[in-house]
């Protein structure tokens, strides 16, 4: 009978412990979430569960607020808050500390309710779980991380407490950056990148800096210029494995896939885990003809956490390349799910449908593509070769 009772108390633990977490992260979240809903126009999207996973996710909506719960147990430790940007410093800041501060204020209180009311052992037991998860977010959140979290689609965030020591640095900074940061929002790099020459000419050296001008000469297309702020950035701090991902981007984007490759690999020595520089990998085993070595990369960086309707894209074009075409769809139709109103994922179609010698639906997806903003050099004379 005791084993029955301890096995008992031991699944009784294990659910308060994983109920704790999930409330927790989620007024985690909503202490974002609020202040966002305040301070920001657009939607303000927060997910428990996941980093960003809408698809496979429970949804509630609340005017501009819109929650996601995914009811896998393991992950409710899991949670972010997306919305769009705010351009004053102070809104920012007040975005960010939100959620710690919550975590801080629900732990205080219960503490307080446990300290002044003459609470049962088994109440009190069960709120101490409540408490500890509450203080444990405060702090893993609060004090900074240099280490990125994947999202869901594949890009990276980085915890409150990382956010709130760049903002504080971004404080200081001159006018300048502020005005680069609106042209990033409007994708105008060309605009931002004197700016932010200027911002660190004005003497201002931290290592975020120099990546966020070498990541915007990449969006912009000058990846030799992205190598040159690199070395810049070398000079005044050791590289991390996002800085070794954008050499390697550089080297990619210059169709230098061996010098990629070798840039990727070092990046991911430190950081294995991390889907997106996995994937970029892929991609440039793919564009360099080894799709064998492609895949693995793909379906490791859906197994480290990647789901974006790009990965699945490339997956299948990959499959595609091998002539595995069953398998090529389904990962197609995983990324036509995800995002049907992705170019990409419609070129990638047009291609599977023409190895299948089904013109007009080849022809059907092409030209969604190219009504989306698809700019594949070869899609005019596909389209020819389809139409004959």
């Amino acid at each position: 009978m005791s084993v029955w009772l301890s096995l008992g108390y031991f699944i009784l633990g294990v659910l308060v412990i994983l109920s704790s977490r999930m409330v927790t992260t989620t007024l985690h979240e909503l202490g974002h979430a609020i202040p966002a809903l305040w301070l920001s126009r657009g939607p303000v999207k927060v997910f428990v569960g996941s980093y960003g996973d809408e698809a496979g996710s429970t949804t509630w909506r609340l005017g501009r607020l819109h929650l996601f719960f995914k009811w896998n147990i393991t992950d409710w430790n899991l949670g972010v808050c997306v919305h769009t940007g705010v351009p004053r410093l102070l809104d920012q800041l007040l975005i960010v500390l939100g959620g710690p501060l919550f975590s801080l204020i629900f732990g205080s209180v219960l503490l307080l309710f446990i300290g002044v009311n003459d609470l049962e052992a088994g109440a009190i037991f069960f709120l101490a779980f409540f408490v500890l998860s509450a203080i444990w977010d405060f702090f893993v959140n609060i004090i900074p991380h240099h280490r990125p979290l994947p999202m869901f689609d594949g890009s990276l965030c980085y915890n409150d407490g990382y956010q709130l020591r760049q903002l504080w640095r971004s404080a200081h900074y001159p006018p300048a950056y502020t005005q680069a940061l609106q042209h990033l929002d409007e994708a105008n790099y060309a605009a931002a990148i004197p700016l932010l020459q200027q911002v660190l000419k004005a003497g201002h050296t931290d290592r975020e800096l120099y990546h966020l001008l070498a990541q915007t000469y990449w969006n912009n297309r000058e990846p030799d210029q992205v190598l040159r702020s690199l070395v810049e950035l070398m000079e005044q701090h050791p590289l991390r494995p996002e800085d070794q991902g954008l050499v390697a981007a550089a080297y990619q984007q210059k169709g230098q896939y061996a010098q990629a490759i070798h840039f990727y690999n070092q990046a991911l020595y430190i950081d294995f885990k991390n889907p997106r520089l996995r994937f970029q990998r892929g991609l440039t085993h793919l564009q360099a003809g080894d799709h064998a070595e492609a895949l693995q990369d793909f379906e490791r960086a859906h197994h480290n956490g990647a789901r974006s309707a790009e990965l699945h894209a490339y997956w299948g074009l990959a499959l595609l390349r091998r002539q595995a075409l069953p398998e090529a769809k389904t990962q197609l139709d995983h990324a036509h799910a995800l995002d049907p109103e992705s170019a990409l994922v419609h070129l990638h179609l047009a291609f599977y449908y023409q190895q299948k010698q089904e013109r007009d639906r080849a022809l059907q997806h092409l030209d969604r593509a190219r009504d989306l903003g698809s700019t594949y050099h070869g899609m005019a004379m596909l389209r020819d070769e389809l139409s004959r």
